[in-house]
């Protein structure tokens, strides 16, 4: 079958932003609870957008200035993130295939675009699905089937490429293909040797992501 999209989650799968998450929810978490949490704690947490996820963490804590404190840390140290090599060559790839390109993510609409823009990759893509226009994010596949639907692309003629569980069980849900994007997963045979729904296919390298891109691209 034509390959016609390829929809891309952004933290650790285009962008290594996790180091800069973690510090972002520890500041504004140490203000409110006079602690930090454990890095598992915090990834635990992970599905809803930032404000879901302060939410769920803070309870009656929350007000809307965390928010905007977290958001400022997040952009004022936004030059920690960087986009893993031989991205940039696989989003032109894509492009001179005239395959659609687009964004599945539970991040808010405000640190998706900030991200993506301060990355110079926010012209590759053609639609952006963010947490906030979600009413359920991955894994349910209600984000995956927007982005197909305004990608004009059939399940079968979908790619979904992340880093993470709900990814895969959000693709497999909507009947697409998906890829593990492991390239910064510390012990990848492990991780995805736990993972309750596997991806189709892994790559540990982005190089050899691509070139199975363009093998895919050849037989379409």
């Amino acid at each position: 079958m034509k390959l016609k999209a390829v929809i891309f989650d952004v933290d650790q799968t285009l962008v290594a932003t996790q180091d800069l998450i973690l510090a972002a929810f520890n500041h504004v978490l140490a203000k409110c609870l006079k602690k930090e949490l454990a890095t598992e704690e915090i990834i635990a947490a992970f599905g809803p957008t930032e404000e879901g996820i302060l939410k769920n963490l803070l309870g009656v804590r929350y007000t809307p200035q965390v928010l905007e404190d977290f958001y400022r840390f997040y952009q004022a140290h936004h030059d920690r993130v960087r986009v893993y090599p031989g991205i940039p060559q696989v989003l032109s790839l894509l492009s001179s295939h005239r395959i659609g390109r687009g964004i599945l993510t539970g991040k808010g609409n405000r640190s998706t675009l900030f991200t993506l823009s301060a990355t110079n990759l926010l012209n590759s893509f053609e639609v952006i699905v963010t947490g906030d226009n979600l009413s359920r994010p991955k894994p349910n596949p209600e984000g995956l089937y927007k982005a197909m639907t305004a990608l004009k692309a059939d399940p079968e003629q979908t790619l979904l490429v992340g880093d993470a569980a709900a990814d895969f069980m959000a693709a497999k849900e909507a009947g697409a293909r998906c890829w593990g994007a492991y390239w910064d997963v510390p012990e990848p045979e492990a991780f995805h040797k736990s993972l309750p729904v596997r991806p189709d296919r892994f790559f540990t390298k982005v190089a050899d992501f691509h070139q199975a891109l363009l093998k895919a691209i050849s037989k379409s």
